[in-house]
């Protein structure tokens, strides 16, 4: 049973580390800074438009719900991400693969604007059969 409580931490671990990543999100506001806005640099921003400090989309409950609102776009992200991390790792303690024999990066048409990389089970497309054992 030990091995199964091992095997139950390290996969519970894969998933964690992922969602790790929405604790300390902030949203962007289109404009690509990496880290974010701040609260702060969110009021600033917003101050400077005259007709969105009217209406008071100035307000922290505005940046709030963005928050919210991209935290949780950030958490679906996150679980696809944690969830293909996962079905390599499983596949590679069943199959008792190395690390090196899992696929790689490989490009794919995301939108006709931007590609973005994604990780393929490319090997595992032919028969189970045709992965030697390790």
């Amino acid at each position: 049973m030990k091995k199964v409580h091992s095997l139950d931490d390290k996969y519970l671990a894969i998933i964690l580390e992922a969602l790790a990543v929405c604790k300390n999100y902030k949203p962007k506001f289109g404009k690509g800074s990496k880290a974010g806005f701040s609260l702060y640099e969110f009021q600033k921003l917003y101050q400077q438009d005259a007709f969105y400090a009217w209406f008071g989309l100035d307000s922290p409950l505005i940046y709030a719900a963005h928050r919210a609102a991209g935290g949780m776009t950030s958490v679906y992200r996150q679980i696809g991400i944690a969830c293909e991390r996962l079905f390599c790792q499983v596949l590679q303690d069943d199959l008792k693969l190395k690390r090196t024999r899992l696929p790689g990066h490989i490009k794919s048409q995301v939108l006709v604007e931007e590609q973005e990389s994604c990780r393929l089970m490319e090997k595992f497309h032919s028969p189970i059969f045709a992965i030697p054992d390790v």
